[in-house]
């Protein structure tokens, strides 16, 4: 468990460094040039200029509060995009160990299944870490890094929410075979501990959708091809 979670956060490590190596030795080119160009506007003028741009707001926003914290240098400008290339790195080893161990396994783990969940984790994460296209997009002052992040954040709010809505309904199942043979032996209603766990998988099912309403909400005002990403999880639905 110690080892794997120190490898999750080498290989974390790993996809920040080759992210901020020579950040700021490139000159801004023209798509990062408009993107600071938007940026610079107040956040009401770089709306209307997003209106009629081929991509929303969320970003130039973002990028609108990042340079009045930390000024205009080409390292400054293209940081952020390090931030969520780093963050949807984690979040991918997270799918990973979800898709292999939690979806599935619902009421326990082996310690077996457990170091391949790890492992698998820390693969997809090293290769997405170690990927020329996804080091190159977070070293953009563009929104592409921010909208993969959304991807992965929120396909693990979907797997999240399957997941709950799983739980609650074989915990359901469990409860009435429970409660039948309660009424049955004992002549009484049955105990509400098994119904107040099932309404609160049910509860937390729903912070799972919500959580997912807003990352997807937040993709699509960051990049409008992330509608694509919505179809593919419907299909995985």
């Amino acid at each position: 468990m110690k080892t794997g979670k120190w490898l999750a956060l080498g290989v974390i490590l790993l996809a920040f460094a080759l992210r901020v190596y020579r950040l700021g030795d490139q000159n801004i080119w023209w798509d990062e040039g408009y993107s600071v160009y938007v940026a610079r506007h107040s956040l009401s003028t770089l709306t209307t200029i997003a209106a009629g741009d081929t991509h929303p707001p969320l970003y130039y926003w973002l990028l609108h509060l990042w340079m009045g914290l930390s000024g205009q240098s080409e390292f400054a400008l293209r940081f952020p995009s390090v931030v969520f290339g780093v963050l949807t790195v984690a979040l991918v080893y997270r799918l990973g160990r979800y898709l292999t161990v939690d979806s599935s396994s619902l009421f326990h783990c082996e310690d077996r299944r457990l170091l391949t969940a790890n492992l698998v984790a820390t693969l997809a994460a090293l290769l997405l870490a170690t990927n020329r296209f996804h080091i190159w997009w977070s070293q953009e002052i563009r929104m592409y890094s921010l909208a993969a992040m959304w991807a992965a954040a929120s396909m693990l709010a979907l797997l999240n929410f399957k997941f709950k809505i799983s739980l609650a309904w074989r915990q359901g199942q469990a409860d009435f075979k429970l409660s039948g043979q309660w009424s049955v032996i004992s002549g009484h209603l049955p105990p509400l501990a098994p119904v107040a766990q099932a309404q609160a998988n049910d509860s937390e099912g729903g912070w799972s959708l919500g959580l997912y309403a807003l990352t997807v909400a937040a993709g699509l005002y960051s990049l409008y091809l992330f509608i694509f990403v919505v179809a593919a999880e419907a299909v995985f639905v």
